[in-house]
């Protein structure tokens, strides 16, 4: 974005990017979705990917989170 020469030009590459992303994410969002909402209908399934997922969730923010709050004190 450096590099493009007017500020018109910027702005414009700067809205189509964040509209491109916006549409991308949600289109992805709407396609890794759909399975997991079929696969939701059943009620201990979907308990056990809750579970995994929020496990493996709290263990990555312990895996990143922990060097950073070290660097703090």
């Amino acid at each position: 974005m450096a590099t493009i020469p007017s500020i018109g030009a910027r702005l414009t590459y700067l809205a189509l990017f964040g509209v491109g992303s916006t549409l991308g994410m949600a289109a992805l969002s709407g396609l890794l979705g759909w399975p997991i909402a079929r696969v939701g209908t059943h009620a201990g399934v979907a308990r056990s990917i809750s579970l995994v997922v929020g496990c493996i969730s709290i263990i990555l923010g312990l895996y990143w989170g922990y060097p950073l709050i070290g660097r703090l004190f």
